[in-house]
């Protein structure tokens, strides 16, 4: 990826085109890649520093998707991950007259 350190660690989709990543720049972190539940859309890496492990994942909600799709991948991680600490990081691409934007998604009902 253009414009990171050289050292950084990049974890992305193993198959496809990305719209997700997680880098760590961080050498002292150990960081794997949890590749059953990633995808162009999700990544999901577990890491562990001295004695405490936890689980990072990256999410883009596609707004040419349907919403249910999203939520249930977002479950699937919290199932992997159940018992342990986990930090989801989303981007959910939403327009919202909440943050003030003049219009908002038209989202299907599910």
């Amino acid at each position: 990826m253009v414009g990171l350190p050289k050292l950084s660690r990049n974890f992305t989709s193993p198959v496809d085109k990305c719209r997700s990543a997680i880098i760590i720049t961080n050498n002292k972190i150990d960081a794997v890649l949890i590749k059953q539940l990633s995808n162009p859309y999700s990544v999901l890496i577990e890491l562990k520093h001295n004695n405490s492990k936890f689980f990072a994942a990256c999410m883009c909600f596609d707004i040419t998707k349907e919403l249910v799709r999203e939520l249930d991948k977002k479950e699937e991680i919290l199932d992997f991950t159940k018992e342990n600490r986990v930090l989801i990081a989303v981007d959910s691409n939403s327009i919202s007259t909440t943050w003030h934007y003049s219009q908002t998604n038209k989202w299907e009902k599910y």
